[in-house]
């Protein structure tokens, strides 16, 4: 593997994984907001936030895999040059 794939396949980690773990913060602060705090136990507050980033990691980790598919996927697909 070339340094500049391994480059784009870092940057690709890293990027997924990061929009991986805003979505899931976002959806930490929807939980939040539509949960009452009294409706909660302590211990589920205190893991919330640990599972949903998790769950954002997890995600972040499932895009990563896909690009990288797919990336491979449309080299088999290219058109012939003439």
């Amino acid at each position: 593997m070339s340094k500049k794939s391994m480059t784009g396949v870092i940057l690709t980690v890293l990027g997924s994984l990061a929009i991986g773990v805003v979505a899931s913060l976002v959806f930490l602060n929807v939980f939040k907001s539509n949960i009452p705090p009294a409706a909660l136990s302590t211990m589920t507050q205190k893991l919330t936030p640990a599972i949903y980033v998790g769950i954002g990691v997890g995600l972040g980790i499932v895009i990563a895999l896909w690009t990288l598919v797919c990336a491979m996927i449309t080299k088999k697909f290219g058109t012939a040059k003439s």
